[in-house]
């Protein structure tokens, strides 16, 4: 979807970060558009190196507000990729310490890591018992340098074997009789 679009769809759902996000996205890809296309018509010699000196003043016009405008998107754009960087970093740190906390519980598998904020999520799926998860929200703290609520979402692994014969084996074989 166009940029546009987008900022459109998102201000009808009063959704203005994403509004602004979006116009943001819009705003970069036209300056970057205008000031690429000028720089490769001077360097392709399209634009003659004659007309471009005796218009000079003309040229610069032109193209100042679109530098202004670059170093203007440029702030929000630098916010922007710190916050990717340090989010991608804590989701990293986050996954590390997970792993870490279930190491001496071979039947349990990290299957997703999220931090949002100060809450981190950590899916489990496995059998058998987790590990005490205060010492994950400790460890958490100290690993990501900040106090974090850590939620433990664990889907118990349920096997059910049915043998040749239609014997039901397994933790949860009262299924078969539902």
């Amino acid at each position: 979807v166009p940029p546009l679009g987008v900022v459109g769809v998102a201000l009808e759902n009063q959704r203005y970060d994403d509004a602004l996000g979006a116009f943001v996205l819009f705003m970069t890809n036209f300056v970057s558009i205008v000031l690429a296309a000028a720089g490769v018509f001077v360097l392709t010699g399209f634009a003659e190196s004659a007309n471009l000196r005796s218009r000079s003043r003309q040229i610069m016009a032109t193209l100042a507000p679109f530098s202004a405008l670059a170093l203007v998107i440029l702030v929000p754009l630098v916010f922007t990729t710190e916050g990717i960087v340090a989010t991608a970093t804590d989701q990293k740190d986050a996954t590390a310490e997970a792993e870490e906390w279930i190491e001496d519980s071979p039947r349990l598998q990290v299957e997703d890591v999220k931090v949002e904020g100060a809450t981190v999520t950590v899916g489990l799926t496995g059998t058998g018992t987790i590990p005490p998860p205060r010492e994950l929200q400790t460890d958490m703290t100290e690993e990501l340098g900040r106090s974090v609520e850590v939620v433990v979402e664990f889907t118990p692994q349920v096997q059910v074997t049915v043998s040749k014969d239609g014997t039901v084996r397994g933790e949860q074989a009262e299924l078969e009789e539902q």
